[in-house]
């Protein structure tokens, strides 16, 4: 149960970023984009680390 929670509270994180990133890259503002969409790449690598096992 703890473990699922952590990975909800990941799934809504990048979820909320991708928003987030889109609304960036619609303004043009391709560096915070580029910070937004790491972090979503770091969340999304969690994520399948924690499903291989």
């Amino acid at each position: 149960p703890r473990q699922s929670k952590g990975k909800l509270n990941k799934i809504t994180k990048i979820k909320q970023l991708k928003k987030e990133l889109q609304e960036l890259v619609f303004k043009e503002e391709y560096e915070k984009a580029a910070k937004i969409r790491d972090k979503i790449l770091k969340l999304e690598g969690v994520l399948k680390k924690k499903n291989a096992k």
